[in-house]
């Protein structure tokens, strides 16, 4: 069962590091009116750094399902925590948010500490 008592899917790409990797995960937050590929122009230089990166849409968002639910703190940071689980992200990772997407970097840290190196 999902967060909204049904499976609800959040459209979400991880790209693996480039060949020389430092085996860290940079998460991309966007913010609240635009999807996940703002950050297309910071995916080559993360690659490139040797990092892997998950970016994603916000439910209601991009490709995102569009639950008719309130989108709270709640949601957001649950739906993160989510998606890092179902990834199978289990290591501490880098969390970059812009605009809508510094809050909810701000409350999953609040929220999940040892899941962290750094958030920007």
């Amino acid at each position: 069962m999902g967060l909204f008592g049904r499976r609800q899917s959040l459209l979400s790409l991880v790209l693996p590091h480039a060949e020389v990797a430092n085996n860290e995960v940079v998460v991309l937050v966007h913010g609240f009116s635009t999807p996940h590929f703002v950050w297309d122009g910071m995916k080559g230089f993360l690659l490139d750094a040797g990092y892997s990166i998950l970016v994603f849409d916000h439910f209601g968002r991009g490709f995102s399902e569009r639950p008719n639910i309130k989108y709270t703190k709640d949601v957001f940071v649950q739906s993160l925590k989510g998606l890092l689980d179902s990834q199978e992200i289990l290591k501490p990772v880098h969390l970059v948010g812009y605009s809508m997407g510094g809050p909810i970097v701000g409350h999953f840290t609040n929220e999940f500490p040892m899941q962290l190196i750094a958030c920007l």
